[in-house]
């Protein structure tokens, strides 16, 4: 965008996402928005199983080189202990935003992790990585034309200084979750038992689906011990690991007016603070 022109034309199409209900005023005043709109403007963009949407088509896609780069970067970084994967997915899934996260492609959300984590964590400074994204536009100004982008890095840095967690050397030989095993104390339920997911507030970040929250289901498998997807987002290696249930749910009891046969059933693995006895 060099002339008005065009970043009036760009900024037309900006103005027609639209990021609120069409009942209520962008930057409204407190008594404009309900308690009901209030708990739909929190929820996280990427709990969206059970949303009302137009039926589409499921088609396989092969990946593209650069989403294959991408995905390599990426577990390069949770190898070096630069980030676990439940930071990725919040800052790459979550901390995004409504519409990016559903109007961009997979991996297009991936690689803005990475830039968003190496700046929160001091990595690179903000005038480093603009600058260097302005350089390779500039290297590939006609497009790839079939060609693969080179990699020319300026230097390579010193990592020794470098901030990492322990779990990249804690689980080598282990895996993940074995290193938390004997962790988390006994399970609370067991095979068979009747449970309810908790309505806890989903602040932030969550991977219980909202879907089941305040259902009820049987334990169908005590699974592993591990710290809570709510914590390790955070990189918390303080946490206490807790134990993962799968947790087996009648279709007709999640759905409004199903209309499947009644023993169809869903399962969804779920930590243990998200669940409460059902007597």
């Amino acid at each position: 965008m060099t002339k008005a022109a065009e970043r009036a034309e760009q900024l037309a199409l900006i103005s027609r996402l639209q990021a609120t209900y069409p009942e209520v005023p962008e930057w409204p005043m407190p008594d404009q928005v309900t308690h009901d709109h209030y708990l739909a403007y929190m929820k996280t963009p990427h709990d969206v199983g059970g949303e009302l949407n137009v039926p589409g088509t499921y088609e396989n896609k092969e990946e593209e080189q650069w989403e294959l780069m991408t995905y390599v970067l990426c577990e390069v970084l949770g190898w070096r202990g630069i980030w676990v994967s439940e930071e990725r997915r919040r800052i790459g899934n979550v901390d995004v935003g409504r519409s990016i996260y559903l109007g961009l492609p997979y991996y297009t959300r991936w690689l803005w992790a990475v830039g968003r984590l190496l700046l929160d964590k001091k990595q690179i400074t903000w005038g480093e990585l603009t600058e260097r994204l302005d350089e390779v536009r500039a290297r590939y100004a006609g497009g790839l034309n079939g060609r693969r982008p080179e990699a020319q890095p300026k230097f390579e840095g010193d990592g020794s200084k470098v901030v990492r967690n322990r779990h990249h050397l804690e689980a080598v030989g282990i895996g993940d979750p074995q290193i938390f095993a004997g962790k988390a104390g006994p399970a609370k339920f067991k095979l068979g038992d009747r449970v309810k997911v908790r309505e806890l507030p989903a602040l932030f970040y969550t991977r219980t689906p909202e879907y089941v929250r305040g259902a009820e289901g049987v334990i169908a498998e005590v699974s592993y011990e591990s710290p809570a997807p709510e914590d390790e987002t955070w990189d918390r290696e303080d946490v206490k690991p807790e134990w993962f249930y799968i947790v087996r749910f009648n279709q007709a009891d999640l759905w409004d007016r199903y209309t499947g046969p009644a023993s169809d059933t869903l399962q969804t693995e779920i930590p243990e603070r998200w669940l409460e006895s059902v007597s």
